[in-house]
């Protein structure tokens, strides 16, 4: 087949791909399971079919396109109030949990399967970072307080970019076949350091721009290319872009409601969604396609060999994101109690479920497609890309699937209640609020435009003093900025009439 024609059969495939979304989430939107779930097992039944063929997504193509993308709309929806609230539990699982178990899986690669140290960090440090995308995705059906899933998000922010350093440094040592402990810590605070640098510089000058641009469209556009702004260069000069990128899109998410308008952010909000769920809609599909390049190049290993290396590094992940999460809680609580104080204590509820949401996805196969063969052996390289997809395979359907019977069994669907009845009397009280400061600044009789205008921007204070003095919560904030954003887009289209 000639390369043009092989570019088009992927063109017309990708676009089928992106049809057969609409029926799986339809088909499933009366039931309880997950749509990335449903991706995962249609796409692996897809996959098994003989003459079907396959995507052929570039390991690049996921990590300079797709990553971007997810790390910037993931970093924009977070706020800097529920993310110092929790600064201490993403902190201990965005570096220490992928530390820790990047040691562990290490350990493990080489004390059961004869892997050397280093090789056996190149897979830990494929298989650490937890993927934010499936967990918040799948959470999104589901009955978890919002402090959880916080959490989780908070974590996906910086756990890509810890993991991929840690790859990138153990790779230059398998190649050069040498290691140095001070000059890799010294590089990833680095590293760190300057993408955090320019992230923050570069959020700063492109908030600047869409402020100054007063055009939607031409708004929207800049949103579009900034993710690839951040990554593509960190990437070129050393880094991981995955920092700068997250920086970038938390430092436009929160100058979004001072210093964009109202038109720009909802239809922003409108773009951003729909590209975010056609990037992971896509992601979790090929991760389902691709599950029979698992056997691919595995001749050598007997299938007991397989299966057990397989499972049995999955199970040693589960339990070692539990021992770190249960260990970094407790432990303080024991040395600060030896003292006579007390620690920060988390329901331990909340950290079952997230020691049980810790799946991992696409990011974690882009990760370790990207090895080169020059560094390995080919037989070794595919036996890591058997580990990693049996692993991601694993998680997403076991833990996924069984998420929902833990959260009945945990009962946290009764505090997801009381929490949702809490938030709609939270919107209820501060509509009634803000109702009065309309009121007031309107006349009750005014009709005009220009009142009309008035009464927007007194609601727009009053909201961000509920806001700042915490008697409403971020998802109640953004709601009710939604709202009356909507209102001021139909004033501003009535007015242009």
């Amino acid at each position: 087949m000639s390369t043009a024609n092989h570019g088009i059969s992927q063109l017309i495939l990708l676009l089928g791909l992106l049809f057969l979304i609409v029926p799986v989430s339809v088909a499933i939107r009366k039931t309880k399971i997950p749509l990335p779930l449903a991706l995962v097992v249609v796409g692996a039944i897809l996959g098994s079919i003989p003459g079907v063929p396959i995507l052929e997504i570039s390991p690049d193509i996921v990590l300079f396109l797709f990553l971007p993308i997810l790390v910037c709309q993931t970093s924009a929806s977070g706020h800097w109030r529920d993310t110092r609230d929790n600064i201490r539990p993403i902190a201990l699982l965005s570096l220490g949990h992928v530390i820790f178990v990047t040691a562990l899986v290490a350990w493990c690669c080489h004390a059961f399967m004869g892997m050397t140290w280093i090789l056996g960090v190149i897979v830990g440090a494929v298989l650490s970072p937890p993927d934010d995308t499936a967990l918040v995705s799948i959470a999104r059906k589901l009955p978890i307080p919002r402090r959880i899933v916080t959490v989780l998000a908070g974590e996906g922010l910086f756990n890509d970019a810890t993991a991929l350093m840690i790859l990138r440094f153990s790779i230059i040592a398998a190649a050069t076949h040498s290691w140095s402990f001070r000059g890799a810590l010294a590089g990833f605070f680095g590293v760190v350091f300057c993408e955090g640098l320019y992230g923050f510089a570069l959020g700063f000058l492109i908030t600047e721009l869409r402020r100054r641009l007063k055009d939607p469209e031409l708004e929207i556009l800049v949103s579009l290319i900034s993710p690839f702004l951040a990554y593509i260069p960190s990437v070129a000069l050393g880094g991981s872009g995955v920092i700068a990128t997250a920086i970038l899109g938390f430092y436009v998410g929160q100058a979004r409601s001072k210093k964009f308008g109202a038109d720009a952010r909802l239809l922003s909000s409108a773009v951003w969604i729909t590209i975010n769920f056609i990037a992971e809609s896509l992601l979790f599909l090929w991760a389902g396609l691709s599950v029979k390049q698992m056997f691919v190049g595995l001749e050598e290993y007997s299938t007991g060999f397989l299966l057990t290396a397989g499972l049995g590094l999955t199970l040693a992940l589960v339990i070692g994101r539990f021992i770190w999460i249960f260990a970094s809680v407790y432990i303080p609580q024991f040395i600060f109690g030896l003292f006579g104080r007390k620690d920060w204590s988390p329901p331990w509820r909340n950290l079952i479920v997230v020691g049980w949401g810790g799946m991992r996805g696409a990011i974690s196969i882009a990760a370790v497609l990207t090895i080169p063969v020059g560094t390995i052996t080919a037989n070794q390289r595919q036996l890591m890309v058997f580990l990693t997809f049996c692993a991601v395979i694993v998680t997403l359907l076991v833990q996924g699937l069984t998420l929902p019977a833990l959260l009945h069994w945990l009962g946290l669907k009764t505090s997801y209640d009381k929490e949702q009845e809490h938030f709609r009397v939270e919107i209820r009280n501060a509509r009634e609020a803000l109702d009065r400061i309309s009121a007031r600044a309107s006349g009750h009789t005014a009709k005009d435009g220009v009142l009309d205008r008035m009464a927007l921007i007194q609601e727009r204070k009053e909201l961000a003093r509920l806001f700042e003095d915490r008697h409403i919560s971020t998802d109640s904030f953004l709601k009710l900025e939604r709202e009356i954003d909507h209102r001021e887009s139909s004033l501003i289209l009535k007015d242009s009439t």
